[in-house]
């Protein structure tokens, strides 16, 4: 399991500006038949490995509906600003793994659920006995660690949160890690699976860390596919049936 970890920390740096493909057994110009997949590094669901290949447990299963659905494909890896607008507006262009909350709802057309996750939670560190959240709104008493884009600040922004007020912005979640046990921020809010990861990679104990809230409901827990509002219907239906097969749901 360790030797795992350490592999996919290596994931973890690379950086917005860099962009890598991998494409399927019809290594065509994407065309109108074909689709263009965008992505982000966040391990361990998508992300480059040594051998320049975009894997992970979401990209496992990407790679099945895609050929379930027998569509030409093409990966591409951004950071998420860039993915996100991208798949929005661009016809036949499909981004993953993105989770469905009501923000984004109305952007694009859903392919659900691509995988399941734990969610997104907030966390203090054990020691703050202080801070007690019962609801949203009591988080916006205290400072939260966050990156400028992605589902966390998508959700807060959509909330009612304050960059500079309650909401803190940092370049990534390492740096909000820090920041936390520094006593320079309250809370972060990091998704449960990669958060192992990126304390062992700062080397700080994941033991010093308290669960005081969870944020999204079940269904924008979903972590799906989606594509833009013109690409044609037909082609969103025959990957929502591809997924359902390979998922063997009726």
């Amino acid at each position: 399991m360790n030797t795992r970890l350490g592999f996919l920390f290596t994931c973890l740096f690379i950086f917005s500006g860099s962009t890598y493909s991998v494409e399927s057994q019809h290594p065509n110009v994407i065309m109108d038949n074909s689709i263009l997949v965008v992505t982000e590094p966040w391990p361990p669901f998508n992300y480059v490995n040594k051998d320049n290949q975009v894997v992970g447990i979401a990209t496992n299963m990407l790679k099945k509906v895609m050929k379930e659905a027998g569509f030409k494909y093409k990966i591409e890896v951004y950071g998420w600003n860039r993915a996100y607008n991208l798949s929005k507006n661009n016809k036949n262009t499909l981004i993953y793994t993105i989770f469905r909350i009501d923000s984004r709802e109305p952007d694009f057309q859903w392919i659900c659920p691509l995988i399941a996750t734990q969610g997104v939670s907030i966390y203090s560190l054990d020691n703050r006995n202080d801070i007690k959240i019962k609801h949203i709104d009591d988080l916006k008493s205290y400072h939260l660690g966050v990156v400028g884009s992605g589902v966390t600040y998508d959700y807060l922004m959509a909330q009612g949160f304050s960059v500079n007020k309650n909401v803190d912005i940092a370049t990534d979640e390492l740096a909000n890690i820090r920041k936390l046990f520094k006593g320079r921020i309250d809370l972060i809010i990091q998704e449960e699976e990669p958060l192992a990861l990126r304390m062992q990679q700062v080397g700080l104990p994941i033991a010093r860390l308290k669960k005081v809230f969870s944020i999204l409901s079940n269904e924008e827990r979903q972590a799906c596919m989606a594509m833009s509002l013109d690409t044609p219907k037909e082609i969103i239906q025959r990957l929502q049936n591809a997924l359902n097969k390979v998922q063997n749901i009726k």
